[in-house]
């Protein structure tokens, strides 16, 4: 099965990690740790070994999945488990009780998702959005081939605890962290994302000139109230 299942994958994964030199990525010790104790692992930061708040991947273990090639074919297989790196903006995959942890190759990629809890996440790659953002992956909060999709980007770094901070060192809270910056766009027809923020005049703005303008006015005013991420994706689908 294992052999069927990377054949069909073609060029989708560079390489098993713990058996070729990975130095180009700059991670060749921390996936040859990481894939030795694979079957424990659970998805700790490669950053730090001491308390960490918040995490550099998506979900902190491993989860269901699938991926779609530049072909549109949609690869699935029950025994693969996947991590999304929110820092370095990479996909993972390793098959079930064994220790092989494959990159995959983003240039290959169309899509993916991840899948906890039986509720999906879905993944597309940036540069089918703008060649700029060739080297990211959009959350797809609201998806139209037709009309406008809501896509979100999370920028995820590792900051060091600052130990001049005295407060902090004094309440014990003085920890790593790895932050996340969430920032919202929307694209009509799949054309370049444009950036709006949780803030009605920032919305007002994104749609000024658009047919759909009044449509947005509409919906602001029968929704007065706070403005979160679930208010974007009602909107979206509402003047869809």
């Amino acid at each position: 099965m294992k052999k069927m299942f990377l054949t069909s994958l073609g060029t989708l994964f560079l390489s098993v990690l713990i058996a070729q030199d990975v130095a180009s990525i700059g991670m060749q010790n921390e996936f040859s740790d990481m894939a030795k104790r694979a079957n424990q692992w659970n998805g700790m930061e490669s950053y730090s070994a001491g308390i960490v708040n918040g995490s550099q991947f998506y979900f902190r273990k491993w989860s269901k999945g699938t991926v779609t090639n530049l072909q549109k074919r949609v690869i699935q297989n029950s025994s693969y488990a996947y991590l999304y790196d929110k820092v370095r903006q990479e996909l993972f995959v390793k098959e079930k009780d064994t220790t092989s942890i494959l990159l995959a190759d983003k240039s290959q990629i169309f899509s993916f998702e991840l899948i906890s809890s039986d509720k999906k996440y879905s993944f597309e790659s940036g540069a089918h959005f703008d060649p700029a953002k060739k080297d990211i992956f959009f959350e797809v909060l609201v998806k139209s081939d037709s009309g406008y999709t809501l896509l979100k980007q999370t920028k995820t770094t590792f900051v060091k605890a600052d130990y001049h901070d005295m407060e902090k060192v004094k309440s014990g809270e003085n920890y790593d962290e790895f932050k996340d910056e969430i920032f919202y766009y929307i694209s009509l027809k799949n054309g370049i994302p444009q950036p709006i923020e949780l803030k009605e005049k920032s919305i007002k703005k994104a749609f000024t000139g658009s047919p759909k303008f009044k449509l947005v006015q509409d919906f602001i005013q029968q929704n007065n109230g706070s403005i979160n991420e679930q208010f974007l994706i009602d909107l979206i689908h509402d003047i869809n």
